[in-house]
């Protein structure tokens, strides 16, 4: 592919950046995209107690992990010579930096970076995090005039003292390190927050946020009867007529009415069976001159 520069809009199409190095170069790569994967997980410390069928489970953060796999792609000896330093620098940037005392090194501080590319790492701004698996070179052998080139001209054997890759696969995976809080603001109706005033925007930078949810309305009522237009009654009106009914309420005069003979009916059969009972069990008079106990 034309070899980009600095001036060119598709320079900083990539950007590795160490961080764990002062005043070091940033690495730009302008190339294709061979592999994207952006990868969040929720942990979650599941604990198993006695009487309980399911753990009691704490969650303690998410985290991300990205990979990002993509080709650098050289048309000439000039362009493949430029991307081989900078995928040596790259190399050079995975080892740690040291600090002297009294003559002795010390660590100084581990392989860390900033990485951007476009929308797509960063959401507009740059990750920042370590590689958390091998950094892989794979440069590309399916075609030697297409995949390879010599340190200078190649009718001149003797001259030839170094490979240049002119197809190079480069696979990282980035351990993202989230800078300061992030989440949703309950007291905010659920506005994200990311310790940017563009929280909305995360992760992709993509606009177009609806705003805050709002409730639904309920559907209308329609009649039940096939072709009829209109709404029928709100359930929540029937439902309190339901309930008057059970009260005695809300019922027309005359079954009111005819309920109240129906009750008065019923109360005197239960009273007349009531009485029949009764005068069997009490004693009877036959005009003799025994006590009132006598049967």
């Amino acid at each position: 592919m034309p070899r980009a520069t600095k001036n060119d809009p598709g320079y900083k199409v990539i950007s590795i950046t160490p961080m764990h190095l002062k005043g070091a170069e940033t690495l730009y790569f302008s190339s294709i995209i061979s592999e994207f994967v952006d990868s969040y997980t929720p942990r979650w410390t599941p604990v198993n107690v006695f009487g309980r069928m399911d753990p009691v489970s704490s969650y303690g953060g998410t985290g991300r992990e990205l990979t990002l796999g993509f080709r650098v792609i050289s048309d000439d000896r000039k362009e493949a010579s430029d991307n081989m330093r900078k995928i040596q620098k790259l190399i050079q940037y995975q080892y740690p930096s040291y600090t002297t005392v009294s003559g002795v090194p010390i660590l100084a501080a581990p392989p860390y970076f900033k990485l951007k590319f476009l929308n797509a790492v960063g959401g507009g701004k740059r990750l920042q995090g370590y590689l958390s698996s091998a950094l892989q070179i794979n440069p590309g052998f399916q075609a030697k005039e297409q995949s390879q080139y010599f340190s200078d001209d190649i009718a001149n054997v003797g001259s030839n003292t170094k490979l240049l890759f002119a197809d190079v696969n480069v696979v990282l995976r980035l351990q993202v390190l989230h800078e300061g809080l992030i989440g949703s603001k309950i007291d905010r109706q659920g506005q994200f927050y990311d310790g940017t005033a563009k929280g909305n925007l995360f992760p992709y930078g993509v606009k177009g946020d609806p705003g805050p949810a709002q409730a639904a309305s309920a559907p209308p009522t329609t009649n039940t009867k096939t072709g009829d237009e209109g709404t029928g009654p709100d359930p929540s009106q029937q439902a309190d007529v339901n309930a008057n009914e059970k009260k005695g309420e809300n019922v027309p005069k005359d079954q009111k009415a005819q309920e109240s003979q129906e009750k008065n009916k019923d109360l005197e059969k239960n009273l007349q069976e009531s009485k029949q009972k009764t005068d069997i069990l009490e004693p009877q008079d036959t005009g003799g001159g025994g006590s009132s106990g006598d049967w």
